[in-house]
């Protein structure tokens, strides 16, 4: 069951989401990954997609204009915000309400009626976890936190925290889910006999995409000047860092070196750079990052861990 190692992009980059599932004659394929995540009881699954433009509507140009990765809408009306995030923000929360908002908003025309509306599901896929809260899958919608019930289930966010997602054998996967899932997180080295071997036509159809992606060569150098200009903006943080930490070690501020240090994570946390990052440019621990990521969105300061 081992394979060569390929050269493939990251399948969690939105340039190479966008090449999957957010292109003419790729319906089907975003079609599978969305009725596999959203399928819950009492979902109505999707039967066909068709695209809308991922540049969401604004009303004036000194207004925001925001762009999504995969925009969609099916039969029944309801849209779909499609897109994986790599890096934590620390404002993340907003952007996606934002983002949900622009698409709602922007179903009416000047005199429509509001029971036009239909329902604006976003559904991400995060490179980090948003706390240390158990399982990889969570629901967001608008809740009558008196009475304990749904208020409106127009407004939908299924967000899947990847890093929570794991399956040690990728021939036990149970379902299209979990494969789609390990496809995402592991499409760039995985072996294509085990796509094969889940048959699902979608997924086998997914990784010859990827392979073709990844050996096209005009698309390929935009794919790594993407990553490159990453990497040069996380060289570029580090140094400024290091020589912060040199000035902090002439005038002996340990506290100072410190605070410089958490700012530094929320920086680079703002920017959207993922945990091995941030762990390599501050040189905390993996379990540090994580904790500060979590104050950062507010878990309560109470919650301990276990032990």
């Amino acid at each position: 069951m081992k394979e060569e190692p390929l050269s493939r992009a990251r399948p969690m980059l939105d340039v190479t989401f966008k090449a999957i599932f957010g292109q003419e004659g790729k319906e089907h394929l975003l079609l599978s990954l969305l009725n596999s995540v959203l399928e819950r009881p009492g979902f109505v699954r999707l039967e066909e997609v068709e695209y809308l433009n991922p540049y969401l509507g604004y009303e004036g140009e000194k207004e925001k204009h925001p762009a999504v990765d995969v925009r969609a809408r099916d039969k029944l009306g309801r849209q779909f915000n499609v897109e994986v995030q790599v890096g934590y923000q620390l404002t993340w929360p907003q952007r996606m309400l934002y983002y949900w908002s622009k698409m709602y908003a922007h179903q009416l025309m000047q005199g429509d009626e509001y029971k036009k509306l239909n329902p604006a599901i976003c559904v991400v896929f995060l490179g980090f976890s948003l706390d240390k809260r158990e399982g990889y899958l969570r629901r967001v919608v608008a809740w009558d936190e008196t009475h304990g019930v749904a208020f409106s289930e127009h407004l939908d966010l299924v967000l899947v925290e990847m890093p929570k997602f794991s399956q040690a054998d990728l021939l036990k996967v149970s379902d299209d889910r979990e494969r789609w899932l390990c496809f995402l997180k592991e499409g760039q080295t995985m072996a294509t006999d085990v796509v094969e071997r889940w048959k699902t036509p979608e997924i086998i159809e997914a990784m010859e995409e990827l392979k073709k992606l990844s050996n096209d060569r005009m698309w390929r150098e935009g794919y790594n000047d993407r990553e490159k200009a990453l990497r040069d903006y996380i060289s570029m943080v580090k140094e400024s860092y290091q020589e912060g930490r040199e000035e902090g070690r002439e005038e002996g501020r340990e506290e100072g070196r410190e605070e410089e240090k958490r700012e530094m994570a929320l920086r680079l946390m703002e920017m959207g750079m993922g945990m091995e990052q941030i762990t390599k440019v501050t040189g905390y621990s993996a379990e540090a990052v994580a904790k500060l990521q979590a104050q950062a969105v507010g878990e309560p300061s109470g919650t301990k861990e276990e032990g």
